[in-house]
Protein backbone atom coordinates (compact mmCIF):
# COMPACT_ATOMS: atom_id res chain seq x y z
CA UNK A 1 0.00 0.00 0.00
CA UNK A 2 0.99 3.44 -0.61
CA UNK A 3 3.84 5.32 1.73
CA UNK A 4 2.73 8.88 1.43
CA UNK A 5 -1.00 8.47 2.35
CA UNK A 6 -3.03 7.09 4.64
CA UNK A 7 -4.98 3.90 2.98
CA UNK A 8 -7.55 2.77 6.12
CA UNK A 9 -8.82 5.10 8.68
CA UNK A 10 -10.69 3.48 11.99
CA UNK A 11 -12.99 5.73 14.24
CA UNK A 12 -14.83 4.38 16.86
CA UNK A 13 -17.49 6.36 18.72
CA UNK A 14 -18.64 8.35 15.66
CA UNK A 15 -22.22 8.90 17.41
CA UNK A 16 -23.74 8.67 13.98
CA UNK A 17 -27.15 7.73 13.09
CA UNK A 18 -27.84 5.92 10.12
CA UNK A 19 -29.86 8.34 8.94
CA UNK A 20 -27.30 10.51 8.96
CA UNK A 21 -24.45 8.69 8.18
CA UNK A 22 -24.27 9.12 4.15
CA UNK A 23 -23.53 13.05 4.89
CA UNK A 24 -19.95 12.22 6.86
CA UNK A 25 -17.31 11.55 4.72
CA UNK A 26 -13.54 12.23 3.91
CA UNK A 27 -12.73 13.43 0.39
CA UNK A 28 -11.09 10.17 -1.80
CA UNK A 29 -12.48 8.12 0.83
CA UNK A 30 -15.15 5.34 0.54
CA UNK A 31 -16.97 5.06 3.68
CA UNK A 32 -18.31 2.33 5.78
CA UNK A 33 -20.17 3.13 8.50
CA UNK A 34 -22.17 1.09 11.82
CA UNK A 35 -24.08 3.18 13.37
CA UNK A 36 -25.35 3.48 16.77
CA UNK A 37 -29.00 2.39 17.51
CA UNK A 38 -28.16 3.13 21.42
CA UNK A 39 -27.01 6.71 22.94
CA UNK A 40 -23.43 6.26 22.27
CA UNK A 41 -21.30 4.36 20.31
CA UNK A 42 -20.62 4.34 16.36
CA UNK A 43 -17.79 2.65 14.17
CA UNK A 44 -16.84 3.58 10.95
CA UNK A 45 -13.91 2.59 8.41
CA UNK A 46 -12.42 4.78 5.32
CA UNK A 47 -10.58 3.38 2.75
CA UNK A 48 -8.79 5.27 0.14
CA UNK A 49 -10.69 4.86 -3.32
CA UNK A 50 -7.95 3.68 -5.03
CA UNK A 51 -7.96 0.93 -2.98
CA UNK A 52 -10.32 -2.13 -3.79
CA UNK A 53 -11.83 -3.74 -0.57
CA UNK A 54 -15.03 -5.90 0.44
CA UNK A 55 -16.85 -5.54 3.43
CA UNK A 56 -17.09 -9.14 5.16
CA UNK A 57 -18.76 -8.03 7.95
CA UNK A 58 -20.60 -5.26 9.34
CA UNK A 59 -22.14 -6.22 13.26
CA UNK A 60 -23.47 -4.01 16.46
CA UNK A 61 -25.27 -5.08 19.57
CA UNK A 62 -25.84 -3.50 22.62
CA UNK A 63 -23.47 -0.63 21.81
CA UNK A 64 -21.10 -3.08 20.75
CA UNK A 65 -19.64 -2.85 16.96
CA UNK A 66 -17.72 -4.46 14.64
CA UNK A 67 -16.48 -4.11 10.76
CA UNK A 68 -14.09 -6.54 8.90
CA UNK A 69 -12.60 -5.32 5.54
CA UNK A 70 -11.29 -6.95 3.02
CA UNK A 71 -8.24 -5.33 1.42
CA UNK A 72 -6.96 -5.68 -2.42
CA UNK A 73 -3.42 -4.24 -2.82
CA UNK A 74 -2.29 -5.64 -5.89
CA UNK A 75 -1.48 -9.23 -5.42
CA UNK A 76 -1.73 -8.96 -1.24
CA UNK A 77 -4.77 -9.32 0.55
CA UNK A 78 -5.32 -7.89 3.99
CA UNK A 79 -7.79 -8.35 6.75
CA UNK A 80 -8.41 -5.38 9.18
CA UNK A 81 -11.14 -5.95 11.67
CA UNK A 82 -12.34 -2.69 12.67
CA UNK A 83 -13.94 -2.49 16.60
CA UNK A 84 -15.54 -0.07 19.00
CA UNK A 85 -16.41 -2.11 22.56
CA UNK A 86 -18.06 0.30 25.39
CA UNK A 87 -17.04 0.62 29.25
CA UNK A 88 -19.78 -1.84 30.12
CA UNK A 89 -20.14 -4.14 27.36
CA UNK A 90 -19.69 -7.92 28.66
CA UNK A 91 -16.14 -8.48 27.88
CA UNK A 92 -16.89 -12.64 27.62
CA UNK A 93 -19.08 -11.61 24.13
CA UNK A 94 -16.08 -9.39 23.11
CA UNK A 95 -13.66 -12.72 23.61
CA UNK A 96 -16.71 -14.90 21.78
CA UNK A 97 -16.56 -12.28 18.78
CA UNK A 98 -12.80 -11.67 18.70
CA UNK A 99 -12.16 -15.54 18.97
CA UNK A 100 -15.01 -16.51 15.82
CA UNK A 101 -12.94 -13.86 13.65
CA UNK A 102 -9.30 -15.72 14.51
CA UNK A 103 -10.63 -19.40 14.19
CA UNK A 104 -12.10 -18.61 10.70
CA UNK A 105 -9.15 -16.35 9.44
CA UNK A 106 -7.23 -17.71 6.85
CA UNK A 107 -3.47 -17.71 8.04
CA UNK A 108 -2.22 -16.98 4.48
CA UNK A 109 -3.50 -13.45 4.65
CA UNK A 110 -1.88 -10.86 7.53
CA UNK A 111 -5.15 -9.92 9.98
CA UNK A 112 -5.42 -6.71 11.99
CA UNK A 113 -7.99 -6.34 14.41
CA UNK A 114 -7.65 -2.69 15.76
CA UNK A 115 -9.79 0.17 17.76
CA UNK A 116 -11.02 0.65 20.64
CA UNK A 117 -11.45 -2.49 23.08
CA UNK A 118 -11.82 -0.49 26.67
CA UNK A 119 -9.32 -3.33 27.93
CA UNK A 120 -6.37 -1.62 29.94
CA UNK A 121 -3.72 -3.73 28.34
CA UNK A 122 -1.38 -2.24 30.45
CA UNK A 123 -2.62 -3.48 33.35
CA UNK A 124 -2.39 -7.11 32.98
CA UNK A 125 -3.76 -8.35 36.44
CA UNK A 126 -7.09 -7.10 35.56
CA UNK A 127 -9.28 -10.23 35.14
CA UNK A 128 -10.98 -9.22 31.87
CA UNK A 129 -7.53 -8.18 30.05
CA UNK A 130 -6.09 -11.77 31.39
CA UNK A 131 -8.60 -13.31 29.33
CA UNK A 132 -8.40 -11.27 26.82
CA UNK A 133 -4.49 -11.30 26.04
CA UNK A 134 -4.79 -15.27 26.92
CA UNK A 135 -7.22 -15.76 23.77
CA UNK A 136 -4.73 -13.86 21.82
CA UNK A 137 -1.99 -15.98 22.74
CA UNK A 138 -3.73 -18.89 22.10
CA UNK A 139 -4.33 -17.90 18.27
CA UNK A 140 -0.27 -16.50 17.77
CA UNK A 141 -1.66 -13.39 17.89
CA UNK A 142 -0.57 -10.14 20.28
CA UNK A 143 -1.31 -6.28 21.10
CA UNK A 144 2.07 -4.45 18.94
CA UNK A 145 0.99 -0.40 20.54
CA UNK A 146 2.65 -0.03 23.77
CA UNK A 147 2.03 3.45 24.41
CA UNK A 148 -0.59 4.76 26.69
CA UNK A 149 -3.70 5.89 23.70
CA UNK A 150 -6.07 7.60 26.74
CA UNK A 151 -4.10 10.16 28.50
CA UNK A 152 -6.34 11.25 31.20
CA UNK A 153 -6.36 7.55 32.62
CA UNK A 154 -2.70 6.74 31.59
CA UNK A 155 -3.81 3.41 30.01
CA UNK A 156 -3.58 1.38 26.72
CA UNK A 157 -7.52 0.82 25.34
CA UNK A 158 -7.08 1.22 21.60
CA UNK A 159 -5.57 -1.62 20.20
CA UNK A 160 -3.40 -2.48 17.24
CA UNK A 161 -3.17 -6.66 17.30
CA UNK A 162 -1.81 -9.31 14.61
CA UNK A 163 0.26 -12.15 15.04
CA UNK A 164 3.24 -12.94 16.47
CA UNK A 165 4.70 -13.95 12.88
CA UNK A 166 4.07 -10.39 10.92
CA UNK A 167 4.56 -7.94 14.28
CA UNK A 168 8.03 -7.12 13.05
CA UNK A 169 5.86 -5.88 9.56
CA UNK A 170 3.98 -3.62 11.98
CA UNK A 171 5.04 -0.16 13.38
CA UNK A 172 2.78 2.08 15.42
CA UNK A 173 3.05 5.64 16.39
CA UNK A 174 0.85 7.50 18.76
CA UNK A 175 0.27 10.87 18.73
CA UNK A 176 -1.58 13.20 20.64
CA UNK A 177 -5.35 14.69 19.28
CA UNK A 178 -7.30 17.34 20.47
CA UNK A 179 -10.49 16.41 18.80
CA UNK A 180 -10.71 13.42 21.74
CA UNK A 181 -9.88 12.04 24.78
CA UNK A 182 -8.24 9.22 23.08
CA UNK A 183 -4.42 9.72 21.51
CA UNK A 184 -4.51 9.11 17.79
CA UNK A 185 -2.55 5.02 16.99
CA UNK A 186 -0.58 5.43 13.09
CA UNK A 187 -0.11 2.16 12.31
CA UNK A 188 2.45 0.79 9.16
CA UNK A 189 2.36 -2.83 8.15
CA UNK A 190 4.76 -3.70 5.50
CA UNK A 191 3.55 -5.83 2.98
CA UNK A 192 6.81 -7.64 1.53
CA UNK A 193 9.41 -8.46 4.03
CA UNK A 194 12.62 -9.42 2.00
CA UNK A 195 13.67 -13.59 3.10
CA UNK A 196 16.67 -15.23 3.56
CA UNK A 197 17.73 -19.26 3.50
CA UNK A 198 18.63 -20.56 6.69
CA UNK A 199 19.93 -23.40 7.80
CA UNK A 200 17.98 -25.16 10.82
CA UNK A 201 19.95 -28.59 12.36
CA UNK A 202 18.68 -30.63 15.07
CA UNK A 203 21.15 -33.24 16.60
CA UNK A 204 19.60 -36.27 18.55
CA UNK A 205 21.67 -39.02 20.62
CA UNK A 206 20.84 -42.07 21.61
CA UNK A 207 22.03 -42.73 25.23
CA UNK A 208 20.18 -45.74 25.51
CA UNK A 209 21.91 -47.66 23.18
CA UNK A 210 24.78 -45.49 24.54
CA UNK A 211 24.74 -46.79 27.89
CA UNK A 212 23.75 -50.44 26.81
CA UNK A 213 26.97 -50.65 24.73
CA UNK A 214 28.95 -48.77 27.31
CA UNK A 215 27.86 -51.47 30.31
CA UNK A 216 28.57 -53.76 27.95
CA UNK A 217 32.41 -52.87 27.55
CA UNK A 218 32.80 -52.47 31.62
CA UNK A 219 31.41 -56.07 32.11
CA UNK A 220 34.20 -57.19 28.90
CA UNK A 221 37.31 -55.26 29.37
CA UNK A 222 39.79 -56.67 31.82
CA UNK A 223 39.69 -52.82 32.76
CA UNK A 224 41.93 -54.25 36.29
CA UNK A 225 44.67 -54.92 33.93
CA UNK A 226 44.97 -51.48 33.05
CA UNK A 227 47.49 -48.72 35.50
CA UNK A 228 44.87 -45.96 36.12
CA UNK A 229 46.05 -43.41 33.50
CA UNK A 230 45.19 -46.00 31.08
CA UNK A 231 41.95 -46.73 32.70
CA UNK A 232 40.71 -43.73 32.45
CA UNK A 233 41.89 -42.95 28.63
CA UNK A 234 40.14 -46.22 27.79
CA UNK A 235 36.63 -45.31 29.32
CA UNK A 236 36.80 -42.13 28.47
CA UNK A 237 37.46 -43.03 25.08
CA UNK A 238 34.98 -45.56 24.71
CA UNK A 239 32.29 -43.53 25.80
CA UNK A 240 32.98 -40.69 23.11
CA UNK A 241 33.07 -43.42 20.45
CA UNK A 242 30.01 -44.59 21.41
CA UNK A 243 28.27 -41.48 21.98
CA UNK A 244 29.53 -40.30 18.26
CA UNK A 245 28.44 -43.55 17.11
CA UNK A 246 24.75 -43.10 17.98
CA UNK A 247 24.24 -39.51 17.41
CA UNK A 248 22.78 -38.10 14.63
CA UNK A 249 22.16 -34.63 12.47
CA UNK A 250 18.79 -33.91 11.01
CA UNK A 251 19.37 -30.98 8.54
CA UNK A 252 16.87 -28.69 6.72
CA UNK A 253 16.73 -25.48 4.22
CA UNK A 254 13.56 -23.12 5.40
CA UNK A 255 12.83 -19.39 4.12
CA UNK A 256 12.61 -17.21 7.46
CA UNK A 257 12.40 -13.13 7.68
CA UNK A 258 15.38 -10.90 6.38
CA UNK A 259 16.89 -9.60 9.98
CA UNK A 260 14.49 -11.11 12.26
CA UNK A 261 14.20 -14.31 14.86
CA UNK A 262 17.44 -14.82 15.20
CA UNK A 263 16.56 -17.26 17.93
CA UNK A 264 14.77 -19.31 15.59
CA UNK A 265 15.88 -23.12 15.42
CA UNK A 266 14.69 -26.53 14.19
CA UNK A 267 12.75 -27.12 17.49
CA UNK A 268 10.04 -24.18 16.51
CA UNK A 269 10.41 -25.24 12.65
CA UNK A 270 9.13 -28.34 13.60
CA UNK A 271 6.52 -27.74 16.42
CA UNK A 272 5.24 -24.41 14.23
CA UNK A 273 4.28 -26.94 11.68
CA UNK A 274 3.11 -29.74 13.76
CA UNK A 275 0.85 -27.00 15.77
CA UNK A 276 -0.61 -25.31 11.78
CA UNK A 277 -1.76 -29.32 11.06
CA UNK A 278 -3.56 -29.14 14.38
CA UNK A 279 -5.39 -26.15 14.28
CA UNK A 280 -6.31 -27.08 10.55
CA UNK A 281 -8.25 -30.11 12.05
CA UNK A 282 -9.74 -28.07 14.89
CA UNK A 283 -11.10 -25.71 12.53
CA UNK A 284 -12.98 -28.78 10.76
CA UNK A 285 -14.76 -29.89 13.89
CA UNK A 286 -14.30 -27.04 16.64
CA UNK A 287 -16.34 -28.88 19.08
CA UNK A 288 -13.72 -32.19 19.09
CA UNK A 289 -12.69 -31.67 22.87
CA UNK A 290 -9.65 -34.14 21.87
CA UNK A 291 -8.63 -31.95 18.95
CA UNK A 292 -8.96 -28.84 21.00
CA UNK A 293 -6.81 -30.29 24.05
CA UNK A 294 -4.45 -31.07 21.12
CA UNK A 295 -4.19 -27.95 19.90
CA UNK A 296 -3.86 -26.02 23.29
CA UNK A 297 -0.76 -28.50 24.08
CA UNK A 298 1.16 -28.02 20.29
CA UNK A 299 0.50 -24.22 21.54
CA UNK A 300 1.93 -24.60 24.83
CA UNK A 301 4.63 -26.67 23.45
CA UNK A 302 5.45 -23.93 20.78
CA UNK A 303 5.28 -21.05 23.21
CA UNK A 304 8.05 -23.14 25.94
CA UNK A 305 10.07 -24.07 22.74
CA UNK A 306 9.81 -19.68 21.99
CA UNK A 307 10.51 -19.27 25.61
CA UNK A 308 14.02 -21.52 25.68
CA UNK A 309 15.58 -20.45 22.47
CA UNK A 310 15.14 -16.79 23.43
CA UNK A 311 16.39 -17.48 26.59
CA UNK A 312 19.67 -19.43 25.00
CA UNK A 313 19.63 -16.89 22.33
CA UNK A 314 20.37 -13.97 24.82
CA UNK A 315 22.53 -16.15 27.06
CA UNK A 316 25.27 -16.44 24.72
CA UNK A 317 25.02 -13.05 23.21
CA UNK A 318 25.54 -11.29 26.20
CA UNK A 319 27.94 -14.15 28.47
CA UNK A 320 31.10 -12.43 28.02
CA UNK A 321 33.59 -10.87 30.47
CA UNK A 322 34.81 -8.55 27.62
CA UNK A 323 33.06 -5.03 27.89
CA UNK A 324 34.64 -4.08 24.42
CA UNK A 325 32.40 -7.05 22.44
CA UNK A 326 29.62 -7.04 25.18
CA UNK A 327 28.91 -3.57 23.64
CA UNK A 328 29.59 -4.01 20.21
CA UNK A 329 26.69 -7.07 20.32
CA UNK A 330 24.38 -4.42 21.97
CA UNK A 331 24.92 -2.08 19.31
CA UNK A 332 24.68 -4.85 16.56
CA UNK A 333 21.05 -6.06 18.29
CA UNK A 334 19.82 -2.00 18.76
CA UNK A 335 20.93 -1.54 15.63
Amino acid sequence: MGTQVVDVIVVGETWLKEARSQYYNIPDYQAVHSCRKTSAGGLAIFIRKELPFAVTANTTYQGYHHIAVKLHAGKNHVLIHGFYRPPDFDAVHLASSIEAILANADTADPCLLVGDMNLPVNNPEARDVQQYTQLLNSYGMAVTNSFVTRPSSNNILDHVVCSVANSSRVSNYTMDCDLSDHSYVLTVLKLKMEQERRTLTKTWTNYTAVNDEYRSFLQEYQLDLLVPNERLQAITERYALLTKKHTRTTTVEVKVKHNCCPWFNYDIWKLSNIKDKVLQKWKANRLDEAQTELLARANQKLNEAKRKAKANYHSRLFCTSNPKLLWSRINEVLG
